[in-house]
């Protein structure tokens, strides 16, 4: 039975990314087994997928209004807030029973672990079907629109994701909403993009209204790890940070902290371009 390395944390909008884009690295180099990393935002946050245009997905004025710093993910999508979530990175590298497996069986298996995971606590999640394609529509919010192979509840959205290919490494996002507020997240989009509270009503929920009830975090993890190591035969190890990847962590989270009028730092430039 393979051995993944389990990593729990809360870390800074800027330092959360980083380490996951150090995290995809070292697993790709070998200097770390594949990971699994289940963490919190402090303080709360809006991440950008990678390719997202910095001017259009959010209003950056609502944004900093609200005390939310704006930063940009390594993996792909669209805007997510992350306030009373649960976040989670899996990184693979991209050899062994990875190598071939395509950006839609990759996600598969992915989100059949988080699936599971939930179904131990009572969600009653399903699996979407073959969506059409949005063909750039459907706004900035990742959790707008449902899409091929996504985690949903009665047709709502309960889990967000998005993944990055690298050279050695598979690298997935997803955001898990413990609870929401429906109405902060319309309030962080511009005026007239057509996302609002009552469109999020019917698009998205969370883990507390769906069991009509507080969500434990501390559950919730739990299962999701169960539910990665059930769905993919592994077991889990406490393991820590190679010291490769906490020096390039530090690297790239001081080249993401925001500077003077720049709410998403050099995120832009820098494109999370390890190899």
């Amino acid at each position: 039975m393979e051995t993944w390395r389990l990593l729990r944390g809360c870390g800074r909008p800027a330092e959360n990314m980083a380490l996951d884009a150090a995290i995809a690295w070292g697993v790709g180099e070998g200097y770390a087994p594949p990971t699994l990393r289940l963490y919190r935002w402090e303080p709360a946050a809006v991440s950008l997928g990678y390719a997202q245009h910095h001017a259009a997905p959010v209003d950056l004025a609502a944004c900093a209004r609200a005390g939310l710093a704006v930063v940009r993910r390594p993996t792909g999508g669209r805007a997510v807030l992350h306030a009373g979530d649960v976040t989670y990175a899996v990184a693979v590298p991209r050899r062994g029973a990875w190598a071939d497996r395509s950006v839609a069986a990759s996600c598969r298996v992915f989100h059949e672990a988080v699936a599971a995971g939930l179904r131990r606590l009572g969600v009653p999640v399903q699996i979407s079907g073959p969506q059409p394609s949005r063909g750039g529509r459907g706004g900035a919010l990742c959790f707008a629109t449902v899409s091929t192979h996504e985690i949903t509840v009665e047709g709502r959205k309960l889990v967000g994701s998005a993944q990055r290919r690298f050279r050695r490494a598979i690298l997935q996002h997803g955001s898990i909403p413990l609870t929401l507020d429906r109405n902060r997240l319309a309030a962080l989009v511009p005026q007239g993009s057509g996302t609002d509270a009552v469109a999020l009503a019917a698009a998205m929920t969370s883990v507390a209204e769906v069991l009509g009830g507080a969500a434990d975090r501390e559950a919730v993890e739990a299962a999701l790890v169960a539910g990665f190591a059930a769905t993919l035969g592994v077991r889990f190890a406490p393991l820590g940070l190679a010291p490769e990847e906490a020096s390039l962590a530090r690297r790239l989270e001081m080249a993401l902290a925001p500077g003077p009028g720049d709410p998403e730092g050099t995120a832009e430039t820098l494109a999370f371009s390890i190899p």
